[in-house]
């Protein structure tokens, strides 16, 4: 997707055609990707964000209860 405003492109992660849903998956944001998630939001409203908490991860900890869903 090509984002006008940041004269930038941008690729979700996954697409589920079945739901019509665009899903991102972020462990930490650098500035340019979470400005590129805000512009893609803006003219897609069938986005998800799901945050996972990567250091808990990288420490061994079970995925269970550590990731988040933001909208």
């Amino acid at each position: 997707f090509y984002l006008e405003s940041l004269d930038k492109t941008y690729t979700p992660d996954f697409y589920l055609p079945k739901l019509d849903v665009w899903i991102e998956v972020k462990g930490f944001w650098q500035n340019q990707s979470e400005a590129k998630w805000v512009e893609f939001c803006k003219s897609y409203n069938n986005a998800l964000l799901f945050k996972c908490d990567i250091e808990k991860l990288e420490n061994g900890e079970s995925l269970e209860n550590k990731i988040n869903y933001v909208q």
